[in-house]
């Protein structure tokens, strides 16, 4: 039902499940009841230490399995549901609160990941985002006692995608959810019901070949031909026959819908975290046109109701691809501006006025749109037009929590550039404090739990205010450590960008050769960064120095 577009009824039949498993599903609930149960399920976690969790007896009751199955159906239906969206939180409260009642299951695990990643995309306050990470890690660990291999990729979704990107290197979150879109990628969850199935037979598997055509073949293809291919008639037919067709069973199983969805999640957090971690971007981009190619492929070969249940497609395309597609964009304009990278069409193709038509998708979709927007207008020094679109993103309801921190700290840096007020009148620079002010407090919070994500970023905030009140040699050190951090964080981009505003400092209070320097080590970063937009513009200013 819910592969079809039947949500609702598929919504109402989860329930039907669980009320008859004695769980007792509200028909309603407002933002202060649902408090209540988060900050109660919170209580519960917060009593128990790590190995408290870990070491929790695996439950032997049925009846819960199969209730915390239910509530993980539910959770999938709910996520993707504009009428119910405090649903989703409530549900995952609940799957945690049984299991540290009753005891732990598969279903356990993914109850946790989700729950620490939907608090901590809502979350404020910096205590609040180390327990969350705290839960995250602890769900990670807890895939060694399960079948990893059918829940891990949702689990590195939940914490690699929502809570790590908190407090570990953003490299570290890009690596871990490319091994989870691998692992989803490969899955053959469904091998072991086929073998079974004709383990009983007792005979050839062919007959299992010959019975696709009577049934959704693509659901469980890959499975039998797995089953078939490997065990069986490796005995009896050429091994070039077997491997042909284990190819055929293979692109089916990434077109499956199932496993493709978790994957290309995963990837859209990939691109998302390589890009701001600061990966080469010529690598980046080859990456980024690898999934896009695949979901092109996956897409052509999915019914389109099928395909939108599952990816929330808008225009007949995934939504994995409509979100990948702004950070492309934003990619190929940092390596050259789209000259060689990318084409018109993709250059022009969204607007302030484009919005998904599903208003599921809608939030989601429009905040990646405006936040590559901001960075895109950032680096290519627009200052009014970044101002702009990091207001837009700013604004957005139940904004990403990385994200926030991310235009926050780009914003604050783009108001010391100078920018009109809307009206055309007052300061350039009326906005500095203000943004600067929400910059620094958050940014500064988020340092104490990931010194090698932030503590950087603080600098260079710290060092632009240093210089906006001509305190420059208070300046200078902050410009220092900027350079020092973003360094040995490997952030080449930002290492880049340090340097830049350091010469441009530098420059300002007369010292050309310290500024000349700066702009040089400014050039190498980018080199080694990708972007030849950048070069070409630190090298103007090189030349610009060295004719005076």
């Amino acid at each position: 039902l819910h592969s079809c577009e039947e949500r609702e009824e598929a919504y109402t039949i989860c329930r039907e499940v669980l009320s008859q498993l004695k769980e007792t599903i509200p028909d309603s609930l407002d933002m202060k009841e649902l408090l209540v149960v988060i900050q109660e399920t919170g209580g519960m976690l917060a009593r128990m230490s790590d190995n408290d969790i870990l070491e929790m007896k695996e439950t032997d009751s049925t009846s819960l399995r199969f209730t915390l199955k239910f509530y993980n159906l539910l959770c999938s239906v709910s996520f993707v549901s504009a009428s119910n969206t405090l649903g989703f939180p409530f549900f995952c409260c609940r799957m945690v609160r049984l299991t540290l009642e009753h005891g732990m299951c598969q279903d356990s695990v993914l109850g946790i990941a989700m729950y620490g990643a939907v608090i901590c995309q809502g979350a404020k306050q910096t205590s609040a985002i180390r327990e969350m990470g705290r839960v995250g890690k602890i769900a990670t660990k807890l895939l060694k006692r399960f079948d990893s291999s059918a829940i891990m990729p949702s689990v590195y979704h939940c914490y690699y995608g929502y809570i790590a990107t908190h407090t570990v290197p953003l490299q570290v979150c890009a690596d871990n959810l490319r091994k989870g879109f691998e692992v989803a990628v490969s899955s053959g969850k469904y091998a072991y019901v086929a073998f079974s199935a004709i383990r009983e037979m007792g005979r050839v598997g062919k007959i299992a070949t010959k019975l696709l055509k009577r049934f959704d073949s693509s659901a469980i293809m890959p499975s039998v031909y797995h089953c078939y291919y490997c065990f069986i008639v490796v005995h009896t037919a050429p091994l070039q026959l077997c491997t042909d067709n284990l190819r055929k069973g293979f692109k089916v199983a990434i077109s499956s819908g199932k496993y493709t969805y978790v994957a290309f999640l995963n990837s859209i957090h990939i691109i998302r975290t390589a890009l701001l971690s600061g990966q080469h971007l010529s690598t980046l981009l080859k990456e980024t046109d690898y999934y896009l190619k695949v979901m092109k492929q996956v897409r052509k070969q999915i019914t389109a109701p099928y395909l939108t249940a599952l990816s929330g497609a808008i225009y007949g395309e995934t939504f994995a691809m409509l979100m990948i597609s702004p950070y492309r964009e934003t990619i190929s304009l940092l390596i050259d501006k789209g000259q060689s990278t990318g084409s018109q069409k993709e250059m022009t193709r969204h607007d302030d006025n484009e919005m998904a038509p599903n208003p599921v998708d809608a939030q989601g979709y429009n905040e990646t749109i405006f936040f590559n927007k901001a960075l895109q207008s950032f680096w290519l020094g627009q200052s009014e037009r970044c101002n702009h679109y990091s207001k837009k993103v700013l604004q957005i309801q139940f904004l990403g929590s990385h994200n926030r921190l991310t235009i926050l700290f780009y914003a604050a840096l783009n108001a010391f550039r100078g920018f009109k007020n809307s009206n055309g009148n007052g300061s350039k620079f009326a906005m500095v404090k203000t943004l600067y002010k929400n910059a620094i407090s958050a940014l500064r919070s988020s340092a104490e739990l990931s010194s090698s994500s932030f503590s950087n970023k603080v600098y260079l905030l710290e060092a632009e205010m240093l210089a906006f009140e001509r305190k420059h040699q208070e300046a200078k050190a902050s410009y220092a450590a900027a350079i020092t951090s973003a360094d040995s964080a490997g952030y080449v981009h930002e290492h880049g960008l340090a340097c830049e505003l350091a010469a441009h400092h530098y420059k300002k209070i007369g010292e050309a050769e310290t500024a000349l320097d700066f702009f040089q080590q400014s050039k190498r970063s980018y080199m080694r960064w990708g972007s030849q937009l950048k070069v070409k513009s630190i090298t103007q200013k090189i030349e610009d120095i060295q004719r005076k």
